[in-house]
């Protein structure tokens, strides 16, 4: 390996790291300095009664963020189209102004949340008091307009009754009612992480020309870091590398008449089945279910295959490792190479079934390879566990096979978590890295924005962390093979 190769694969690396850091930034930049934040609305109970031109409807309501960017209401049209306006007007606890909307009635559908958005957030003082007043300015023909309200939240436990007073009660025409109108606040709070963006990105960047720098140095001496040995391994053996991969590719689909088509088919199959199957059961609350659940299929498709295929990787190869010198953490390596082949081939139609359903491309698609890498690298730390066990412990395939259906079911992909209703499950299913990495898309895909700092950090941890463990356990093993094949 010649210094020049070295010299070029560093400068590679950090004009790819400092042009990722600056597109990550110019796309997920909101979502670095804000957090949105939405508050709980009580259980719909009843209408407030109908609407008439004139008519007032009042709510004080607080806020417990930084910024208040809008409320959400719940008109109750009786199954028409309402035509008329509406004016939406928002006091502090002053009794100032802070925002006069108009509203169209024909946008309000029947027992759907309408968001109405403030012309821009306002800054808030914790806990601040607000009232929204909901004025019907207008009415047409025979349109009839009402808003829900309520007196209970629900909870995991159930329907839970919520105490309120004078303040807190709505008001239709200055007249109490027995409750609260279903309101949720939409809201918004600071991140630091995005003040601070550039200068850990940079601090980041240094310290890997440091650590380039020292591995050169030390490379010229006569000695090797990880990164260089690994360098040198991939460029003596690259040719092997390649043609196992080839070769596991041809294998997958040896005498078959569709052939790589299946890398198509499979998840597409998958999701119509799936769809008949869950969609009236799970679909609710979902933007874009298909979308939904064909991104959690080949996400957790090519993780199973990964590990289907990574655990075997030394066992399979033993009449190679046994008689030629090979750095044998290649073997799983080439195994999940061939995986990410499949993996770009099951990613064309779901892109194309995103595209049809009416999600065009948007500028966070560009942030799509990195829970792609970060997948990649917690199915090879698998792999190399997985592939170790299996030298040592051949029933280690078949433990697989059952906790790979299990992990399959603890992973939201046909369903949503909000059917989860225990905290203390919820919090054990956010632990899964695969819920973290299908997420991500997800976020990506359906909403067309980045996720918060915290999920870029999970998925980070998620996947390096078990990569080291896998990776030491493997070379901490990899001298005993042979006694083992």
């Amino acid at each position: 390996m010649e210094e020049k190769f070295i010299k070029k694969v560093f400068g590679i690396t950090l004009l790819v790291y400092f042009a990722s850091i600056c597109l990550v930034y110019l796309v997920s930049s909101k979502q670095f300095h804000y957090q949105e934040t939405q508050s709980d609305t009580v259980s719909q109970s009843q209408v407030v009664g109908e609407f008439a031109e004139g008519d007032t409807i009042k709510q004080t309501f607080t806020v417990d963020s930084q910024y208040l960017e809008g409320v959400t209401v719940t008109p109750a049209t009786y199954g028409k189209t309402a035509e008329g306006m509406l004016e939406a007007k928002i006091t502090d606890a002053n009794g100032k102004n802070i925002a006069d909307i108009d509203v169209d009635m024909s946008e309000l559908s029947d027992n759907q949340p309408y968001d109405i958005k403030l012309p821009e957030k306002i800054k808030t003082d914790n806990n601040e008091s607000y009232t929204l007043e909901l004025i019907c300015k207008s009415l047409d023909g025979d349109s009839q307009i009402s808003f829900y309200y309520g007196n209970s939240i629900k909870m995991a436990k159930g329907e839970i009754s919520k105490s309120y007073d004078d303040s807190t009660r709505v008001y239709v025409n200055n007249e109490g009612l027995e409750g609260e109108l279903c309101l949720s606040i939409d809201g918004m709070n600071t991140i630091w992480f995005g003040n601070y963006y550039w200068i850990i990105m940079g601090a980041i960047g240094i310290l890997l020309i440091v650590y380039f720098v020292v591995s050169l140095n030390k490379w010229k001496s006569g000695k090797q870091t990880v990164v260089i040995a690994f360098l040198d391994s991939v460029s003596h053996y690259k040719f092997l590398i390649s043609q196992l991969v080839k070769r596991d590719f041809k294998t997958k689909y040896k005498r078959s008449v569709l052939g790589v088509c299946w890398s198509f088919l499979n998840p597409l199959l998958m999701m119509l089945v799936q769809y008949v199957v869950f969609s009236t059961i799970f679909s609710s609350g979902v933007a874009n279910y298909p979308v939904y659940l064909l991104s959690g299929i080949v996400m957790f498709n090519f993780f199973n295959e990964c590990c289907a295929m990574g655990i075997s990787a030394i066992t399979s190869n033993s009449s190679l490792i046994t008689k030629v010198y090979v750095p044998k953490y290649i073997y799983p390596l080439s195994r999940a190479m061939s995986s990410l082949v499949n993996l770009g081939f099951s990613l064309i139609p779901l892109l194309i079934v995103t595209f049809v359903t009416g999600l065009w491309p948007r500028p966070a698609f560009i942030l799509l390879p990195f829970p792609i890498i970060c997948m990649m690298t917690f199915s090879m730390g698998m792999s190399y566990f997985l592939s170790t066990s299996m030298v040592f412990f051949k029933d280690t395939q078949f433990i697989w096979n059952v906790l790979s259906t299990v992990w399959l079911y603890a992973t939201p992909i046909f369903y949503t978590e909000n059917i989860i209703t225990s905290p203390m499950l919820l919090k054990a299913f956010h632990c899964n890295p695969m819920y973290q990495f299908i997420y991500f898309v997800r976020s990506i895909l359906i909403d067309g924005v980045s996720p918060s700092p915290q999920h870029y950090l999970y998925c980070i941890l998620l996947s390096v962390v078990p990569f080291i463990l896998g990776f030491w356990f493997f070379k901490k093993n990899e001298d005993k093979f042979i006694f083992n094949l």
